[in-house]
């Protein structure tokens, strides 16, 4: 089992592992320089990513920063004004004018501050019991009421802040003061109604040059005091709905969101607390802002691009230089040798590359080849020399023994047999003539069946059945076919078809599709069995012949006789074009 689940754990792997070789085999090394220069270029683009992360986050906390930042000044600006009005409350009810409770005097004393200040929009002074003696200003007794009476709820000293007021001069800002004795007791209470125009002022000129931004103040119950530039929401009017959660926020901070027009914003706000119920909203638009950050990646990625690129050209350039024209070298030598060009050589080997080792190996290699193939040729030249005396020799041997045999036998009344007897002599030296030449052409198949059998049938000829289009074979084709038809005819005449009156050999040969195809087949004669062992001749068949032919070679032990088949390239056999003997 545990064998089975090895084997089974193993099989996804194999598929796996193969997959993979499957695929990186279909790269060139072109490819692969091309794949390690992605590589080598792929922490560039890394740190280029990363730093435009890195700085387009810094730039967003700049930008928050800074919203933040312009609430505070807004709300400052604010606070700067009720301090002096503040400050200039306290320095009224210290002057005599105002303690002494003297209506036309201090009516008087208050028209001329009003006068002089042109952001006070109105002054009300009151005795201790709330009841007020002079007013300079437009403010209805409903509202100096109501301003006194959160001066009276309020801790004495105190500087009360109210909400929005609408005055003559327009948006205004009500504040208090209770003024208290040397023993805390309080003397009276003074009311004063801030207007916005200097606020308005102040807040333009901080936000000058900041296209696109909108600032917003409100008192604690979400009414407008200022809204610059104007639009929407005006003084005096509720706050859009994305203000209002902002006001009564837990603390100061930013927030993205779009606002009603679909633009993407920065918002920083600065909530009302218990010390200045004023809640200040800083609108800055996100694009503008961000566009020199954005505009910096996009050249800095084209830049990594246009430099990936340029890296991509050379190593494509150097791949084809360094790489491909090694390699092609290679190639051509190697297949120009294959073609027969003994010259053949890659140049290579003064290459002081890895490819150049490779090249000046194959070029040794092509010499020590060159060398081989001359030691194989002498060597070839000496035993066809020796063929030759051979054949000298065995030619006067066999014309010995015909003449030896024509003498002995020579007599009027010679019978059939002697006759035949000379025949089958003059045959065996003509064939081996013939199958020891060394002229390309060493004759066609026809002849050179007829020859090989003739001194085995003598003179019934019609035993042989020969058929095949004329095909002329070069001379080793030839010479190896001879001595298998020869060693083929001896083993008939003595086992087989030849053996007996009655048997018959059929031998057919023929040109099929760029192949030659040659048979033999014995008929008639004894039943044959295969040998239980393999002998001489046969493996002098089927050795020889394929290597001479560089075919294939199939013997058959049938029970109606044997059955020889050869068949081979018709290019490596035949002279001439093969299609033109068929």
């Amino acid at each position: 089992m545990a064998d089975r689940s090895n084997a089974e754990r193993t099989a996804p792997d194999a598929a796996a592992s193969a997959g993979r070789r499957r695929i990186l085999s279909r790269f060139t090394l072109r490819h692969r320089l091309l794949l390690l220069t992605a590589v080598a270029l792929l922490p560039a683009f890394v740190i280029v990513v990363a730093n435009s992360l890195s700085s387009r986050a810094l730039r967003s906390a700049e930008v928050d920063t800074y919203a933040v930042k312009m609430t505070e000044v807004v709300q400052n600006e604010v606070v700067r004004g009720l301090t002096a009005a503040a400050t200039m409350m306290i320095a009224m009810g210290r002057s005599e004018i105002v303690g002494h409770h003297d209506a036309a005097t201090c009516q008087s004393y208050t028209d001329a501050i009003r006068r002089d200040l042109v952001t006070i929009m109105d002054i009300a002074v009151a005795d201790e019991a709330g009841h007020v003696y002079c007013h300079s200003g437009s403010s209805s007794d409903q509202a100096l009421d109501a301003g006194l009476a959160d001066l009276k709820a309020a801790k004495p000293g105190q500087l009360v802040v109210g909400g929005y007021a609408q005055s003559a001069g327009g948006p205004a800002l009500p504040i208090g003061l209770a003024q208290t004795g040397p023993d805390g007791k309080v003397e009276g209470y003074i009311l004063l109604e801030v207007g916005m125009a200097e606020l308005v002022d102040q807040v333009t000129a901080a936000t000058k040059g900041l296209k696109g931004t909108r600032t917003t103040v409100t008192d604690r119950s979400g009414i407008v005091l200022l809204r610059l530039p104007a639009g929407g929401a005006q003084p005096g009017q509720a706050a859009p709905d994305y203000i209002q959660r902002f006001i009564h926020a837990d603390s100061p901070g930013t927030t993205r969101m779009n606002n009603p027009q679909g633009v993407p914003q920065v918002i920083g706000y600065r909530p009302v607390s218990a010390g200045l119920p004023i809640a200040t909203v800083f609108e800055l638009p996100e694009g503008p802002v961000m566009a020199p950050i954005d505009q910096a990646v996009l050249i800095n990625s084209l830049i990594a691009l246009a430099g990936a690129g340029v890296a991509f050209l050379l190593a494509w350039v150097i791949g084809g230089v360094f790489i491909q024209r090694p390699v092609d070298l290679l190639h051509r030598a190697i297949s120009a040798r294959r073609s027969g060009n003994r010259l053949a050589r890659t140049g290579l080997a003064a290459d002081a590359s890895e490819f150049g080792v490779i090249g000046g190996s194959v070029d040794d290699l092509f010499d020590d080849l060159d060398r081989r193939e001359a030691l194989q040729k002498q060597a070839e030249e000496q035993r066809d020399l020796y063929a030759r005396e051979v054949q000298h020799r065995v030619k006067n041997l066999l014309a010995i023994i015909q003449v030896i045999a024509r003498q002995t036998l020579a007599r009027p009344d010679a019978s059939p047999e002697v006759r035949t007897f000379e025949s089958r002599i003059g045959s065996i030296i003509r064939v081996h003539t013939k199958s020891l030449a060394h002229e390309d052409l060493a004759g066609d198949v026809a002849g050179l069946v007829r020859d090989s059998i003739a001194p085995f049938v003598g003179t019934a000829a019609d035993r042989i059945d020969a058929a095949g289009p004329p095909v002329r074979l070069r001379s080793k084709a030839a010479s190896a076919l001879a001595m298998a038809l020869h060693e083929l005819a001896t083993n008939a005449v003595k086992y087989g078809g030849l053996s007996t009156e009655e048997g018959r050999i059929e031998v057919r040969w023929a040109l099929e599709d760029g192949r030659f195809q040659f048979s033999w087949l014995e008929k008639g004669g004894p039943p044959v069995t295969a040998p239980s062992q393999t002998g001489f001749g046969t493996v002098l068949i089927s050795r020889v012949l394929q290597a001479e032919t560089r075919g294939q070679v199939s013997t058959e032990f049938r029970p109606e006789g044997l059955a020889f088949d050869l068949t081979a390239a018709a290019a490596d056999l035949v002279v001439g074009d093969p299609t033109t003997q068929a």
